[in-house]
């Protein structure tokens, strides 16, 4: 699928009954005991794998740090910037216009996510469950992200599944698999050391980029936005060719829809 100028009722139909039912069940009696049953379990399998050794816990406590994520954000980037390149200047604005875009709209979701629809608190399983294995009491050389007093929805899974979303829709497939890949090896550390439960991830990060996706991707909203980024960057582009810094075939007409179109290379 590719980012379209017109409305995908049935995506938006579609995507919008599967989050509602997706947050029905968890919200509401009947469904929610087999959630906690899910979270308790696979706390226990994953944290519990603490007690193997020093080199595995080593292995979890670097993956739980700020140098981590910043690791998976540049590898994200380094996925839409291999993209950029291989479409050579000819599409060079519109391919940097749409990664703007993905930048500055994951921000934004995340910041209306944790402030304006998911407004409550919960601890996570390392602050509410025994025994847990705390990272940070068993290796303190290094600063680890283990607790959390707001744990749901998971912003690190969020801003992850967001990038996987955007880079295959706008990129192609073979780019969404590589940003898939890359978000399957960022989303086990937190649940791993116990600041997450699954449910902030399947449930919370979920249905916060679904309906983000849906509402970027399955309406006019992308490509409206990604158009405007790209005009201005095409007067960036034709000033700086007046001044022979870059090629005439920077500043070429481009069509915008192709945001996605010419990004199945």
């Amino acid at each position: 699928m590719t980012a379209r100028a017109g409305w995908s009722p049935w995506l938006v139909l579609g995507g919008g009954l599967f989050v509602l039912a997706l947050l029905l069940s968890w919200f509401t009696t009947p469904v929610r005991p087999v959630w906690d049953a899910l979270d308790v379990r696979v706390f226990f399998a994953l944290n519990g794998t603490l007690e193997s050794g020093d080199i595995w816990r080593w292995c979890w406590a670097a993956a739980n740090t700020r140098l981590f994520d910043l690791v998976t954000a540049l590898s994200f980037a380094a996925v839409y910037a291999t993209f950029v390149f291989r479409g050579g200047w000819t599409h060079a604005a519109t391919r940097v216009a749409g990664g703007i875009f993905l930048l500055a709209f994951t921000v934004f979701t995340l910041d209306v996510s944790s402030n304006y629809v998911y407004t409550f608190d919960r601890d996570s399983p390392s602050l509410v469950l025994e025994p847990a294995y705390r990272i940070s009491d068993m290796i303190t050389a290094i600063k680890v992200k283990d607790t959390s007093g707001s744990s749901f929805p998971g912003d690190h899974g969020t801003a992850v599944l967001l990038f996987t979303i955007f880079i295959w829709f706008l990129c192609g497939r073979r780019y969404g698999l590589v940003a898939a890949a890359i978000a399957f090896v960022a989303v086990w550390p937190r649940m791993v050391g116990g600041a997450h439960w699954v449910t902030d991830l399947l449930v919370g990060s979920v249905s916060i980029a679904v309906m983000a996706g849906i509402l970027a991707l399955a309406t006019p909203l992308a490509v409206w936005v990604i158009a405007r980024i790209e005009w201005v960057l095409l007067h960036v582009l034709r000033w700086l060719h007046r001044r022979g810094w870059v090629p005439a075939a920077a500043v070429g007409s481009m069509d915008v829809h192709q945001v996605a179109a010419s990004q199945g290379d």
